[in-house]
């Protein structure tokens, strides 16, 4: 699967062509099926096609496809004012004004960033339905947005732009991977007005940002939003890197333990074997216990930022309850390739992640 995505990169197919591949594995297959005895080598090589053809067909939707109603379609390649409506899916972070190594402020005044899916756009006639994922800048603090709230922006839209010299980061690569084309800019904080509140058509991505949002204001209820601590608290427990400090980042990247900040796959066996444990102090029988502890991972699942070491230990839990309830024995390296491939089919693009690289062959 992961080389068909990469082929579909590099040397892409169109849709009928992955779809080809596809029925040409089932025919190797049903030919392999069909003889006296199954043969290793064709049912492999059918296997394998099949799996790729799959990998393509997902990268090439995600990837190279847009469509006709896509905001891309109303913004022409120069900047141009916009009138959008549209879904906040993440939750708003405030940056602070940022400094160069020589002292000198590139970004004078703190701003707020969040993920917008458009559902419409301002034309010179009315309102079109539009779709989109947008990167929003907005000057100043607004941390009165929530995921899931619909809200009207006025903004100067343009495409992502590429890398200015030879040799430096791709940002519009790395955007594209994410599904984002345009990046938006407000003039000033009151250029975007909420419409509605937590609205439940954000879908299922908006739902969860919401979730995991209200989770987190739980959990900082009773500490100073204000103060370095409640970031790094969040970062600890949920996964919050975004919500940590300028100088308190800077500190852990200087000591090499950056990564401490992360939630990995030890926090995910951390909260299945306290859900184990107390599932047989409770209940005295291991599949209630293992459903219980499955329960403790799908929650924390829920409530942590989706990364790929936490969604692959996640998924790794779900499979090995699965094994103690239906009396099927341990298999390490199929749960991790199972992992692998739903995580695939969720996100193709994220194979070109660093830290999804690294999450598997680590």
């Amino acid at each position: 699967m992961a080389a068909g995505i990469m082929l579909d990169r590099f040397r892409p197919l169109p849709v009928w062509g992955q779809v080809l591949l596809f029925l040409t594995a089932g025919l190797i297959l049903l030919w392999a099926r069909n003889r006296a005895r199954w043969t290793a080598v064709p049912a492999v090589l059918g296997i394998g096609l099949a799996a790729g053809a799959v990998g393509g067909l997902r990268h090439h939707v995600s990837f190279w496809r847009i469509s006709r109603s896509h905001l891309l379609n109303y913004v022409d390649n120069s900047t141009e004012i916009v009138r959008l409506r549209g879904t906040v899916l993440t939750p708003p972070i405030i940056s602070s004004p940022m400094q160069d190594d020589y002292g000198l402020a590139s970004r004078s005044r703190r701003q707020t960033r969040l993920l917008l899916e458009a559902g419409q756009v301002q034309t010179t006639d009315d309102w079109a339905s539009c779709e989109g994922l947008v990167r929003l800048y907005v000057p100043g603090v607004r941390d009165d947005l929530l995921a899931g709230d619909e809200v009207e922006v006025l903004a100067k839209v343009r495409l992502n732009s590429g890398p200015s010299n030879p040799g430096e980061f791709d940002w519009r690569l790395y955007q594209r991977r994410s599904g984002v084309h345009l990046t938006a800019f407000a003039s000033e904080n009151e250029a975007v007005a909420v419409q509605r509140h937590a609205a439940m058509g954000a879908g299922i991505s908006g739902l969860l940002a919401t979730f995991r949002q209200r989770c987190r204001r739980v959990l900082l209820d009773n500490v100073d939003p204000q103060a370095e601590e409640s970031g790094l608290l969040a970062a600890y427990i949920a996964g919050h890197n975004w919500s940590v400090s300028r100088s308190i980042d800077e500190a852990f990247r200087k000591s090499g333990t950056a990564h401490i900040l992360a939630v990995s796959g030890s926090h995910v066996v951390m909260i299945g074997a306290f859900g184990v444990f107390l599932g047989m102090l409770l209940l005295h029988q291991p599949r209630k216990a293992a459903m219980v502890g499955l329960g403790a991972v799908l929650l924390f699942g829920l409530i942590v930022e989706p990364n790929p070491p936490a969604l692959r230990a996640v998924i790794i839990a779900m499979l090995a309850s699965g094994a103690i309830l239906m009396r099927r024995p341990f298999s390490g390296p199929n749960w991790l390739a199972g992992s692998l491939f739903v995580l695939l089919l969720a996100g193709p693009t994220d194979l070109f992640n660093a830290g999804f690289q690294l999450s598997f062959l680590l």
